[in-house]
């Protein structure tokens, strides 16, 4: 028993003697408050504590409730393949089709309608090359310089030369050879200014038509206006 209660049931009894003294009435009364007031505390303390487990409990429950079903569901749902959108298997038809036209027809030789579906479908790179060369000076010129690059994709074909200190100025011819034999669109021309630059850039993409397919192990050769070669330079794959 708690001492308030052991203390009220002792007064208690005292009281009960047939003549109640003034100080066993105080004593009672005191006894009472704290009886009341520990009673108080202790409701306060733990009747709090016991809403807030009730409605943990409640929220749990009900949280229960709502995943379980989900839960069976999930676990009991037939298992589905998944589905294939018709775009995608057309989208593959026409990737089959674009590199096969592409490796038929060559490099560069893809018309704008199939290059702009290379580009959309993400193709425009598969078959993509690179060669460079530096090219080193000749007797006849021998403080130019220069470099020359090729690069084949499926959806372009482009050939760049670059010419640096040249002692001529004016047009220059490019000729490329392929074991010892000049290839299809060779020469082409590349203008040298009165500083000795010059830059040629030819892109099919641009629109251009004379773009020499160049490969690795390509000669690459620079002349000037007399024929003279003043830069040579052998391809390599980049």
């Amino acid at each position: 028993m708690a001492p308030a209660n052991e203390l009220e049931a002792a007064l208690e009894g005292r009281s009960a003697a047939p003549k109640r003294d003034p100080e066993t009435v105080a004593l009672i009364s005191a006894a009472r408050a704290l009886r009341d007031a520990a009673a108080a505390d202790r409701a306060m303390l733990f009747g709090g504590e016991d809403r807030a487990l009730l409605r943990l409990r409640s929220t749990l429950r009900a949280q229960r409730t709502n995943i379980t079903p989900i839960h069976t569901r999930m676990r009991t749902a037939p298992h589905r393949p998944l589905f294939r959108p018709a775009f995608a298997r057309v989208a593959m038809a026409a990737a089959v089709l674009i590199v096969g036209a592409a490796l038929v027809a060559g490099p560069g030789s893809l018309g704008d309608p199939m290059r702009a579906a290379a580009r959309t479908l993400g193709l425009s790179g598969v078959t993509s090359t690179k060669v460079e060369a530096p090219m080193g000076a000749s007797t006849v010129d021998p403080l130019a310089s220069g470099k020359a690059k090729g690069e084949q994709r499926t959806d372009r074909t482009r050939f760049a030369v670059e010419v640096e200190d040249a002692s001529t100025s004016g047009p220059h011819s490019v000729r490329i050879t392929r074991g010892g034999v000049e290839i299809a669109l060779s020469p082409v021309t590349v203008d040298v200014n009165a500083l000795g630059f010059g830059e040629l850039d030819l892109n099919t993409i641009d629109g251009a038509t004379n773009v020499p397919v160049a490969l690795a192990g390509d000669l690459v050769e620079v002349m000037n206006p007399n024929g003279d070669v003043i830069l040579s330079g052998t391809l390599q794959a980049k």
